[in-house]
């Protein structure tokens, strides 16, 4: 019977299929290739990175030049045994996946916090070009004021000039076009150059702003009404006021919530009382954990979008550190030609003297061992930054997507949700009132 309670799936529906044997195979093919991936990207990135380096390496400490792809080299990769490579490939994907899952396992705190970071900052220069385009916009007027006065004389000494010639000058159909055109080109151009200045500008104020936060908070650049906003924005868009504080499940995420409208989600934050009555806090993970529980308990048919959201998460955060851990690799790539370079280049024989020679032609001779850290550190870099524009928003759509479900699942089951968050208001009952249907 309709309304009599929960709703209920047949054992034969694809809902309950993916709530139950369906949902644990999704489960482990997420964790297989969320492991299986970073690892890859780890293995080709380091390889890559260090193989031709640690090459140049060897061939600066020989006394006889040695080239890694000649005849002889690939005559002895040749001889290994069929059997011995066959093991080496699996010993290899195995070390592979190993250092993929504790890329894929590591605590996502940091790229959080690194995304908050980029986040906070784009908003600062935002602000300063908001400013920026304000006192130049006021500063127009007076600019416009010559040549609107100009134009005003101009326009008045046009037609006694008009006046005085005679009537056969006045339909010239040669002179019309012409001065028509003029004024287009002149705005054609003059549009043109208004976006690439402003392009420019912004490119200017971004990279300034992004230099000196390696070094100075650039938020003290800001005025008071401008810091305001600031800290509107981080705690009502971002759920924290700094990236310090910047911990899942964020301690000002209802505040998030009720600018968005969402504030019937706001008796489920229970986080964001700050500290209990025996002063501990009671900011934790754990909050949304328990939901996540419950909800595979009672409702594991609603859980599979939820799984795949923290797979997304888990596996940006595996490839953020990746990405990190490649850096230090290309880095130490580059050292190592340099050391390649200057071991050739300094001569025991002539007293320690350096062959400058060999410095000018190590580009030349030395360039796909530069070329392979130095494109690592480039896509290592990129993913970085790709990553820390999302990271952070996907973390917060994760905690409303739990909430969410768990306020849209336990609705008229108040008993089932149980404590902490059982009680008037938590999904819009009171706690003495019996459940539809009872």
């Amino acid at each position: 019977m309709p309304g009599n309670g929960p709703e209920r799936h047949d054992d034969s529906s694809p809902e309950k299929w993916l709530g139950s044997g369906g949902a644990v195979l999704h489960e482990y093919l997420v964790d297989v290739l969320g492991g299986l991936v970073p690892g890859i990207l780890f293995a080709i990135g380091a390889v890559v990175a260090l193989l031709f380096p640690l090459f140049s390496v060897y061939q600066a400490l020989q006394p006889a030049p040695v080239s890694l792809l000649s005849v002889r080299s690939l005559a002895v990769l040749a001889q290994w045994p069929t059997t011995l490579l066959f093991f080496g490939c699996i010993g290899v994907a195995f070390m592979t996946y190993v250092a993929g899952h504790i890329f894929y396992r590591r605590d996502p705190k940091e790229p959080d916090q690194a995304s908050f970071r980029l986040l906070r900052r784009q908003k600062i220069v935002d602000l300063l070009l908001k400013r920026k385009a304000k006192t130049s916009g006021e500063a127009k007027p007076s600019s416009e004021s010559k040549p609107s006065s100009e134009a005003k004389t101009s326009g008045e000494a046009k037609p006694s000039s008009e006046a005085k010639t005679s009537g056969e000058a006045k339909p010239s159909s040669e002179a019309k076009p012409s001065s028509e055109a003029k004024p287009s080109s002149e705005a054609k151009t003059s549009g043109e150059a208004k976006p690439s200045s402003e392009a420019k500008t912004r490119w200017t104020t971004r990279a300034r702003c992004r230099w000196k936060a390696r070094f100075c908070d650039v938020s003290k650049l800001l005025q008071a009404d401008e810091q305001t906003k600031l800290s509107e924005y981080l705690m009502k868009d971002l759920g924290a006021p700094s990236a310090d504080e910047c911990e899942f499940p964020y301690p000002n995420f209802f505040e998030y919530l009720t600018k968005r409208g969402l504030d019937y989600l706001g008796p489920m934050v229970k986080w964001r009382e700050g500290t209990d009555k025996e002063g501990r806090t009671t900011r934790s993970k754990l909050w949304v954990n328990v939901l996540k529980v419950r909800l595979m308990i009672h409702h594991p048919q609603k859980c599979r979008q939820i799984v795949h959201n923290e797979a997304h998460i888990r596996l940006a955060s595996g490839t953020w550190y990746v990405a990190k851990a490649l850096r230090g690799l290309a880095l130490v790539g580059l050292a190592m030609v340099v050391f390649a370079v200057a071991y050739s280049a300094i001569s025991v024989k002539t007293g320690w003297s350096i062959d400058w020679q060999v410095v000018i032609q190590a580009p030349g001779r030395q360039f796909w061992t530069i070329l392979s850290p130095l494109v690592v550190l480039i896509v290592a870099r990129y993913l970085r930054r790709k990553i820390d524009c999302f990271y952070h928003y996907q973390r917060m759509r994760e905690v409303d997507f739990v909430l969410e479900t768990a306020f849209a699942a336990f609705q008229g089951q108040d008993k089932l949700l149980g404590a902490p968050f059982y009680g008037q208001g938590a999904t819009g009952r009171d706690e003495n009132k019996p459940p539809e249907g009872a």
